[in-house]
């Protein structure tokens, strides 16, 4: 399976990245929850079958994980027939069939900056792949639960994933659909609940969603937690970025956000921490 965007990539020397922010940052709307996905739980047994899976390695700093290899899933939904010639289409597929960069970066972060997450509760949003999930499982986590949008990623990538990399002491639950709904999913109805870290990567280049991300934040992380987001600083074609987001949690002034890693490229990718605002 081949991807690529629907949008052409500008060189460095043409970035202008003042004038992107200026003109993406008074057209943040919310997307239309009545086209989404609802939320549902996906049952482990509904997943395709590990063993009639071709696999890869995958080395993250030195720790190496069995992935299913993506390019061999075949995936024979109606929804996802657009990945032929696509890498996303917003509310129809959301990209999970791919391991993006700034999944990578995040997985890397969590072993290079010993992140803790030993005993804890974590949530990677928007998954895909699994990768920073995975890594969290690695790393001692007692609860990893993985949500995508697409139920067919969840079932043919996210769960054989989790399968062939599986800690014994390590309990994963898995839900696809749309942001908007997962609380009620999830039934975070009291703290101890909720999760003490949020990962997310490659989810912020849709400036619809931005509201609908930050609710499932407010409602499905601890009042201590942390967020890890991995992102680019720009997405161009799409509207989003980290810049964007970043002024997008100002003004809602819940949580506050800091630059904890900033990698060199093209367009520059970063790693933000995200905590509630103290009083």
């Amino acid at each position: 399976m081949s991807f690529k965007f629907n949008f052409s990539m500008p060189s460095d020397d043409t970035i202008d990245e003042k004038a992107h922010l200026d003109n993406s940052a008074s057209v943040i709307t919310d997307d239309d929850d009545s086209k989404a996905l609802p939320s549902q739980e996906i049952s482990r047994n509904t997943a395709q079958n590990v063993g009639d899976l071709s696999t890869t390695e995958h080395n993250v700093c030195g720790v190496v994980f069995r992935v299913i290899r993506q390019q061999d899933v075949n995936v024979s939904s109606s929804a996802l027939q657009v990945t032929t010639d696509s890498d996303l289409v917003p509310g129809v597929y959301e990209g999970g069939l791919k391991i993006w960069e700034c999944g990578v970066d995040l997985a890397e972060y969590l072993i290079n900056h010993n992140i803790d997450c030993k005993g804890l509760r974590v949530l990677e949003l928007g998954c895909g792949a699994g990768l920073p999930g995975l890594t969290a499982m690695h790393k001692g986590a007692a609860v990893v639960d993985f949500q995508d949008y697409n139920p067919e990623v969840v079932e043919n990538i996210t769960i054989p994933n989790v399968e062939l990399n599986q800690c014994s002491d390590c309990k994963c639950r898995f839900f696809s659909g749309d942001w908007s709904s997962l609380p009620l999913t999830i039934c975070t109805d009291d703290e101890e609940k909720r999760y003490d870290i949020i990962l997310t990567a490659e989810t912020i280049y849709n400036t619809r969603s931005y509201r609908k991300l930050h609710q499932a934040f407010q409602q499905l992380l601890k009042q201590n937690g942390t967020i890890y987001l991995a992102a680019k600083s720009t997405y161009f074609g799409v509207g989003g970025g980290t810049r964007l987001f970043e002024a997008f949690l100002k003004r809602e002034n819940v949580f506050t956000s800091q630059v904890c890693l900033e990698i060199e490229a093209g367009v520059p990718r970063e790693i933000l921490k995200v905590t509630r605002q103290t009083s």
